[in-house]
């Protein structure tokens, strides 16, 4: 009889509750932290400058948000960091001649100060028309519970080291190159425009010394600057990792997919995945004690006849290592292709990879999952692009168990739950569903999945997008 109810139990709908959050028009960025240190997750939502803050109380959120927290207008890059004499995180802002901490008092942030006043590549620009971009700039890089910022320049990064009462000191000059392009204009009277890109950084140990090293990801390679035991930082010496040139053709599906770096087996070190989506193919680069030859893959996994969405990396059955999910779509031809977009939907397969015990991934999948997944495609006059209105979500968990169970769209109202097993990875049945209310008109649903209300059932915030006009809603469910 216990088993029976069990099984009832797990075969019921979770229960929520819905709030439609009252924010601007364009989500541009979703952080979940403890900004109080109740122990509980908040919410922080960018609309274009605007951070909008909502603070859980007793286990809800209202639909308004308690602060508003305009961004000024030369800001560029924002993230979250530790002051020294602070007990709550910061939010820190990079902008054209400053690098600043706004703090939280436990209701409200503050007013920002200077802690890097020095001019930065963004000299000379003015923001306010771009959304800020989140971006990690302000690593643990000693450890100390301090929060150390990086300060990008066009040709270098100043680290700068945090010292006792807040205070930044130029550890040293790393040499990376940004990638800043000037776009000239094709007819009198147009803007001449500049676009700049700071590079992709990964923070952790990559050799096995016990210090976190700075990862970066830039012109189609990737190189570490590994940390010494006096604190700074040394390049040069190792054979970084190159990744495969691009050849310029015109693809009729194309998926832009970057590199992951994150300790994938628990080990401490860091690991690289790198994804060839047209190639159906994934390197893995694993980071082992004194390692500094990047050059050759560790393991390369590759699928027949497709192209690859990308991978998930996540901890599926909650051992503290990370399994690798592939997302698969058959190529197809012209026949095929004609019926892909009469049904409005493309078969998605999952191949999953769990974390050995040897510290790899497994050879071959261990299970192979298919969906028909409803997607978008766009047409430019020399390249065809398609996309997924919803991607299959791994980082939920609905019954408690401490596995992570699968979240797939089935249509435009309802999510259906695939739980995990630890037997087969994931059942290829579904348990339940979750109902969605999206408005009208909606093109795409991205989920954040999240348990914000510690009751141990994962909670949801669906972001539904819309096209025409760009539009986006959040719908916040909370498990009850």
């Amino acid at each position: 009889m216990i088993a029976l109810l069990a099984v009832f139990l797990a075969l019921q709908d979770p229960s929520y509750e819905t709030t439609v959050l009252e924010t601007g028009p364009l989500t541009h960025h979703i952080e979940a932290r403890d900004l109080n240190g109740d122990g509980k997750l908040d919410l922080i939502i960018q609309n274009g400058r605007d951070l909008q803050i909502f603070l859980q109380d007793k286990g809800s959120f209202g639909p308004k948000p308690q602060q508003v927290l305009r961004l000024d207008a030369g800001v560029f890059l924002w993230t979250f960091g530790m002051i020294d004499g602070q007990k709550l995180p910061s939010i820190l802002t990079a902008g054209s001649r400053a690098i600043q901490a706004i703090p939280f008092d436990g209701a409200a942030f503050g007013a920002p100060r200077d802690l890097v006043v020095h001019p930065s590549m963004f000299e000379g620009s003015v923001a306010d028309a771009h959304a800020p971009l989140f971006a990690e700039f302000a690593p643990d890089l000693d450890r100390d519970g301090r929060s150390e910022v990086l300060l990008f320049q066009e040709d270098e990064i100043f680290v700068m080291k945090q010292h006792a009462g807040g205070e930044f000191r130029c550890l040293q000059k790393l040499p990376v190159p940004m990638d800043v392009a000037t776009l000239v204009p094709w007819a009198p009277h147009q803007k001449l425009t500049q676009s700049i890109g700071v590079p992709l950084l990964s923070f952790g140990d990559t050799d096995g010394n016990g210090r976190t090293d700075i990862a970066y990801y830039r012109e189609e390679s990737i190189g570490v600057f590994r940390q010494q035991a006096d604190g700074g930082f040394q390049s040069g010496e190792s054979k970084d990792l190159a990744v495969e040139k691009k050849r310029r053709r015109n693809r009729f599906v194309q998926f832009d997919v970057p590199p992951r770096v994150a300790d994938f087996n628990g080990d401490g070190l860091l690991d690289v995945a790198l994804i060839y989506p047209s190639k159906g193919r994934v390197h893995l680069y694993y980071g082992r004690q004194g390692r500094n030859d990047w050059t050759q893959p560790d393991q390369v996994m590759n699928v027949a006849d497709g192209w690859s969405t990308g991978i998930y990396l996540e901890d599926l059955g909650g051992r503290g290592k990370l399994d690798l999910v592939m997302g698969v779509v058959r190529k197809f031809g012209i026949s095929e292709g004609i019926q892909v977009f009469l049904s409005g939907k493309v078969d998605l397969e999952l191949h999953i990879y769990p974390m050995q015990a040897n510290g790899r991934f497994s050879k071959d999948p261990v299970q192979e999952l298919k969906f028909p997944i409803p997607f978008s495609f766009q047409v430019t006059r020399d390249s065809a692009s398609l996309d997924l209105v919803f991607r299959p979500n791994f980082r939920g968990d609905f019954n408690k168990d401490g596995l992570r169970d699968m979240l797939v769209r089935v249509d435009e109202r309802t999510l259906k739950i695939y739980p995990g097993d630890k037997e087969r990875v994931i059942l290829d049945r579904p348990s339940g569903s979750i109902a969605m209310d999206p408005p009208a008109g909606v093109s795409t649903t991205e989920p954040f999945v999240m348990d914000l209300n510690g009751d141990g059932v994962s909670d949801l915030l669906l972001k539904h997008v819309l096209i025409n006009p760009p539009k986006h809603v959040l719908e916040l469910k909370l498990s009850k």
